[in-house]
């Protein structure tokens, strides 16, 4: 940047053709400044032109064009001024400024007689920058917070209009102002102009005026946080699911559930994106569920909060209720026995007396209870209501007895039911027959002692069992004579889904305990039977099962000895089975078991050595003087060996 400048040109031998330049004054007002510029002739000691004729000039100053004509007469050592003037030149918007010039001047003959012409030249010239926009100092920081603004300007006489937009939103801050300073408070308003971070941006834009003409604007981004108060909020509501609370005065343990709504309520639009509530110990995620029937008496707490898509969560909002309690009615006790008319004891009377006690949940009064016998003959369907009236709306009974005529030959069921406005529970009891001491069933296929015979085919017995005597072994006594293996029982399936466990309890001789075996057969028609399972309890005896044919399976077991006696102590199955399959006991010896058999597994696993290699596990190895039973302990058979690899079979 300059204030003045010259350009020099050879005219003649001895003169020069100068334009110069000079920076008279500038407006800042107008972007403008004044050049004054000189065309000039200066002579040498021999630089003398004597000619008094008119000769042409020419200048450019930015683009304005300048001309005449003068005279170049000059003496020596001398300057001339052949045309001046001053141009108005107009700066850049920035207020800077280059601006070009040209010069031009003819000449006549000199004193020597030679002809010089016309001589010209250009350059070009930096003016001082006008200074222009204004501008802004401001700072980061937080929405809602009040913000100072400071403006830098150029000329006392400028004004500025300042105005701040963030995303679609925006405003005036000032206009044509002549203030240097603001403080603004940027609007907690503008975070619905992100509404899924924490900050935005505000753009600030500050235009320069000189009296009206706009000098130009400046932008300036901030960045403001969105404070933390901004955040959303919500509501809960709760209802009882089931409307006990309506009824009872209160939400009822394991009955009512709770119908909760939760609704968020946006912060300057940012949308809700989670919801968590935590209701009755449980948490939930939904804005509108329904729980579960409450697990607890006492008090039910409910607690809610939202997060919006800022990361941001609400306050708690919770709501407490009192849960009265509820239990089912429950029949303490009942007790049925043979009496006469007068309820009197009597194990041959014709009546049955039955006795009981209740508890039922009186619900804040507000519960109902009612309460009924019913009875029947066992071999009959339909039962024998009795109600209650006299017990309605009682929550507590204590030993209620009612007494009803029953047949001496027939046994009897008896059941209490109490029902509130929830439930009804029942609760079932017997009552035997008459007593006698032993009695033939009319059919002469049953008996029983002490109570009537009631079913064929079957020994009841409705007496203290105390025996004094050895209780002795059944089916098999015994098989003596080689070794081999003794057909224990015969199983043979009469009927469908014969698919109960059977348990036999078998010994022998000299063992310290008995074995228990346990058979489940797999069968649902009479086409077919298979084995599901067989295992054993105690010590391995070596059992099998093995078909022989026409739905019936044989249980064997290992006799290892001539004189060892291999015994059934005991069996039992369903009552069910009794009428599906057919148990007989053999007794026989055979040389081997008959071919498929299955043989019985451990219920669990005695050691590590049956967890690892089960009885028929294979190991080989590469080592003729390996033995498996050295390492491992159990019983081992070598079985083959080739190529180098020997195999052993447990075998017990």
């Amino acid at each position: 940047m300059a204030t003045s400048g010259s350009v020099n040109v050879t005219a003649t031998k001895y003169d020069t053709l100068r334009f110069r330049w000079s920076l008279s004054n500038q407006s800042v007002a107008n972007n403008t400044s004044s050049v004054s510029w000189w065309l000039e002739l200066v002579s040498g000691a021999y630089g003398k032109i004597s000619s008094s004729a008119s000769k042409k000039w020419s200048v450019s100053v930015n683009g304005t064009n300048y001309s005449g004509s003068n005279s170049v007469s000059i003496g020596n050592n001398a300057t001339k001024t052949l045309a001046s003037g001053t141009t108005t030149i107009t700066h850049n918007s920035d207020g800077t400024k280059t601006f070009s010039f040209s010069f031009s001047q003819e000449f006549a003959i000199t004193f020597s007689g030679s002809w010089v012409g016309t001589k010209s030249g250009s350059g070009s010239g930096v003016l001082t920058t006008i200074p222009r926009k204004s501008t802004l100092t401001v700072a980061n920081g937080t929405l809602g917070t009040a913000q100072t603004i400071t403006i830098s300007r150029a000329s006392s006489s400028f004004t500025h209009t300042l105005t701040y937009k963030c995303g679609s939103a925006g405003g005036t801050i000032a206009t044509k102002s002549t203030a240097t300073g603001f403080t603004f408070t940027p609007p907690i308003s503008l975070s619905s102009q992100n509404t899924a971070g924490t900050s935005v941006t505000i753009v600030y834009t500050l235009t320069t005026y000189s009296g009206s003409t706009g000098i130009g604007s400046n932008t300036y981004s901030r960045t403001y946080s969105i404070p933390a108060s901004v955040k959303p909020s919500c509501t809960v509501q709760v209802l009882d699911g089931t409307n006990y609370q309506s009824t009872y005065g209160n939400l009822v343990k394991g009955l009512s559930t709770l119908k909760i709504k939760v609704t968020g309520t946006t912060s300057y639009s940012s949308p809700i994106a989670s919801y968590n509530v935590t209701a009755d110990g449980k948490k939930y995620t939904s804005a509108e569920f329904t729980t579960p029937a409450l697990s607890a008496a006492g008090t039910v707490s409910v607690s809610a909060t939202v997060t919006d898509k800022r990361g941001r969560t609400s306050s708690a909002v919770t709501a407490s209720f009192s849960v009265i309690d509820y239990n089912p009615p429950v029949i303490t006790s009942l007790a049925v026995h043979r009496c006469d008319a007068a309820g009197s004891d009597n194990d041959q009377g014709e009546y049955i007396k039955a006795t009981f006690s209740a508890t039922i949940t009186d619900l804040n009064s507000k519960n109902s209870a009612a309460y009924k016998l019913r009875y029947k003959k066992t071999s009959e369907e339909d039962f024998t209501e009795v109600a209650f009236p006299d017990l309605a709306g009682e929550y507590q009974v204590t030993n209620k007895s009612y007494i009803f005529a029953a047949d001496g030959n027939a046994s009897y069921n008896v059941e209490i039911v109490a029902t509130d406005d929830i439930r009804e529970v029942k609760q079932a009891t017997s009552a035997s027959t008459a007593f006698t001491l032993i009695n033939w069933k009319s059919d002469g296929t049953g008996f029983a002692f002490g109570k009537v015979a009631e079913e064929s085919n079957t020994l009841q017995n409705a007496l203290a069992l105390n025996q004094l005597g050895n209780r002795y072994a059944m089916g098999s006594p015994g098989v003596s004579g080689s070794q081999g293996y003794v057909l224990m029982a015969s199983i043979k399936i009469t009927a469908e889904n014969a698919d109960s466990p059977i348990t036999f309890t078998i010994t022998r001789r000299r063992a310290v305990a008995p074995t228990k075996i346990y058979v489940l057969l797999s069968n649902s028609d009479m086409t077919g039977s298979s084995v599901s399972s067989i295992k054993y309890e105690g010590a391995d005896y070596d059992a099998y099962l093995s078909s022989l044919g026409d739905m019936s399976w044989g249980l064997y077991v290992l006799k290892n000895q001539a004189d060892d006696e291999i015994t059934v102590q005991d069996w039992y199955t369903s009552k069910q089975m009794n009428n599906r399959i057919e148990v007989t006991f053999p007794g026989t010896l055979v040389d081997a078991v008959p071919m498929p058999n299955y043989k019985a597994t451990s219920v669990a696993f005695d050691s590590l050595l049956d967890y690892i290699y089960p009885v028929y596990s294979v190991f080989r190895t590469s080592s003729s003087a390996f033995k498996p039973s050295t390492m491992f302990g159990g019983t081992w058979a070598l079985v083959g060996s080739a190529n180098g690899i020997y195999e052993w079979k447990r075998t017990a």
